[in-house]
């Protein structure tokens, strides 16, 4: 019996380590498996400016996605009926108006006069 547990034991280890090796092809390229939608620092601080002028955050216009900017974002959220996240998500830069970052790292308000 004891035996047995060792090759399921020894079996599982193995198919972890496969299963480990199937993003290294990726990884050996220089690309990586999975795909970072993190906001540059420059959104962040228009996300935090946009949300401090609503009364929602109460911080430092810092860039930082901390503790007090996704507790803003969540209640800004749940006031515009958007999924409540606490993450600058898509729907959540379009409904403040914030443009993300383009190549030069600068944020910009979006054009369109009726938006926030």
């Amino acid at each position: 019996m004891r035996n047995i547990f060792r090759k399921v034991e020894y079996f599982g280890a193995s198919v972890l380590f496969a299963a480990g090796l199937a993003g290294v092809p990726a990884l050996a390229h220089g690309r990586s498996s999975t795909t970072s939608n993190t906001p540059s620092n420059s959104t962040v601080q228009q996300a935090q400016q946009e949300l401090k002028d609503e009364g929602y955050y109460h911080g430092q216009i810092d860039g930082d996605m901390g503790r007090q900017t996704r507790q803003a974002l969540r209640e800004y959220q749940k006031v515009n009926n958007l999924s409540m996240t606490g993450r600058l998500d898509q729907n959540t830069i379009s409904s403040l108006g914030v443009t993300q970052s383009n190549t030069t790292g600068e944020a910009s308000r979006s054009a369109d006069p009726n938006q926030k």
